[in-house]
């Protein structure tokens, strides 16, 4: 596995949503910035252009305002695991957010995948977006 031991498996087809994990919410800074990250290991997909990659979706007291994705994972790759990462700054009437390992379509689709060593950072002042 990536990080250890072990990692998160998932395996199966998923006919609607947009999602295949996804994490509770947590409160975040307004006007901070934040790194989200996780490591993926695609061993199957198709449709052969359903990248998965994370997000992490902001919200304000409940209500969705928009999602902020990391890079998606390289199919011409498979088998091989990738870092996904992006950065972003919390807008001013964000309250929480959640991460999630996301299909970016919705679309019907068939994946094994494994998934580790997710993450949300708070970075400091000197931080890029």
């Amino acid at each position: 596995m990536h990080g250890g031991a072990v990692a998160a498996r998932l395996v199966g087809n998923d006919v609607a949503g947009w999602t295949y994990a996804s994490g509770p919410h947590m409160p975040l800074e307004p006007g901070k910035k934040y790194l989200v990250r996780g490591w993926v290991r695609v061993d199957a997909v198709e449709p052969a252009d359903a990248a998965p990659g994370f997000k992490c979706g902001l919200y304000r007291h409940g209500k969705w305002l928009y999602n902020e994705y990391t890079s998606r994972y390289d199919l011409s790759k498979i088998g091989a695991w990738q870092l996904l990462e992006s950065r972003f700054t919390v807008p001013e009437d964000a309250t929480s957010g959640h991460l999630a390992l996301e299909k970016r379509m919705r679309v019907p689709v068939s994946i094994r995948l494994h998934f580790d060593d997710v993450e949300l950072v708070e970075l400091d002042g000197a931080a890029r977006d």
